[in-house]
């Protein structure tokens, strides 16, 4: 962006303008170098269909009057066709700027700017192209550039008095883009959580997922108080209130909580129909999730089904999610979900009674965790030694 201003706006020549930019060159080298090299191997690579589709959508959300949402479903591969002509597309976009370059150099400069911003996230290629963090450089160009063209349009239409016509018109445009903000921020302060909102405006199955999540992480802790604190307390008893409001029992509930009544029967109530909305999440979140590779997806469900002592639909869910992370390119992330669900795979057969089956479960946790390098369940030792005990006393097969 420096070298686009020294050559438009500068004019200066390009050699000399090149040679002051090394010292930010290898400083932004040294930074992207970091930041990609913690970035997970997502599988993704840059596609121009599916570039092409987020630039549109990058830019109309720079427009102010886009949707804003943490997560869209992304685009799917297309045809050779699409891929060509969105390559074409791409190349036009870049190139065609340098046509106004003589009569508007400033322009150009802001044009670029916003082209620049974007590509960082892109070439990185990220589950989800679009996101609402990826506009914040790029929007500081994009309102330059907008009060800019506005006045200018607006004086050459209307001479002497064009920029006041252009500031209303620019005042009306900031009336609107500040009503979409607070609405945007009163979806961040609802207590059904932030996905809540989202599901309304996305198919994406990682918002299922953590909205399923939300809701059942506020019933673990009514569950067990201890993991509750001062302000979940509070978080709960606003997430009551909205999606308990129409329910005759809702000053009932708060009549228990306020007794210090843990486990009542109107909380336990509460917490299966949490428990029950979470479940409909993961459901929702199974059905759209495609050729997405989830093992999170079907490990936090078989979670919820364990704790309502579902034994055998969340050992399907726990062995789905083995066979999803055999799947998946990161391996950190792999590696936890294998030892989580071998374990909870163990927890149930021990339940059940199979004792040598939760042995074996035991194991590939526990191996699973010496791979992994970290102590992930400490507890795997212990169980493992417990379950080596029992099925020693028991007569052989």
């Amino acid at each position: 962006m420096f070298l686009a201003l020294d050559l438009f706006v500068e004019k200066r020549p390009l050699m000399r303008s090149f040679i002051d930019k090394i010292p930010f060159l290898i400083a932004g080298a040294a930074i992207a170098i970091a930041a990609a090299s913690v970035q997970p191997d997502m599988g993704h690579r840059p596609d121009p269909y599916i570039l092409s589709f987020a630039l549109v959508q990058n830019i109309w959300l720079l427009s102010g009057f886009g949707t804003y949402v943490q997560y869209r479903m992304p685009p799917e591969t297309a045809a050779t066709g699409f891929e060509i002509a969105a390559a074409i597309f791409l190349l036009a976009v870049f190139i065609a700027p340098l046509l106004l370059r003589r009569m508007f150099p400033v322009i150009v400069v802001l044009i670029y700017w916003i082209l620049f911003a974007f590509i960082p996230s892109q070439i990185l290629s990220f589950t989800h192209p679009v996101a609402d963090r990826y506009m914040f450089f790029p929007s500081i160009a994009g309102v330059i550039l907008l009060a800019w063209g506005l006045i200018a349009l607006m004086e050459k239409l209307f001479k002497q008095k064009g920029w006041i016509t252009g500031i209303i018109l620019l005042l009306a445009i900031a009336f609107f883009w500040v009503k979409a903000t607070l609405d945007y921020l009163s979806e961040w302060k609802d207590p059904r959580s932030i996905w809540f909102a989202a599901s309304k405006k996305s198919d994406d199955p990682v918002i299922m997922q953590n909205l399923a999540s939300h809701y059942m992480e506020h019933a673990r802790k009514l569950t067990n108080p201890s993991l509750a604190n001062e302000s979940s307390r509070k978080e709960v008893k606003l997430l009551a209130k909205e999606i308990w409001k129409d329910s005759t029992q809702l000053p009932q509930l708060y009549k228990e909580w306020e007794s210090g009544i843990q486990g009542g029967p109107v909380d336990k109530k509460f917490q299966n129909y949490l428990n029950s909305l979470s479940g409909d999440a993961f459901g929702k979140a199974i059905a759209n999730k495609g050729n997405r590779i989830m093992g999170g997806l079907y490990y936090n469900r078989g979670l919820l089904l364990l704790n309502q002592d579902k034994l055998a639909e969340a050992k399907k869910d726990f062995i789905a999610c083995v066979d999803e992370v055999s799947r998946e390119s990161f391996s950190a992330v792999s590696n936890e979900l294998n030892v989580y669900c071998y374990f909870n795979l163990g927890v149930i057969a021990w339940k059940e009674k199979d004792f040598r089956e939760a042995l074996r479960c035991f194991r590939l946790a526990e191996e699973e965790q010496i791979r992994f390098g970290r102590v992930l369940m400490p507890s795997i030792t212990v169980n493992r030694k417990q379950l080596e005990t029992i099925v020693a006393s028991m007569p052989a097969n």
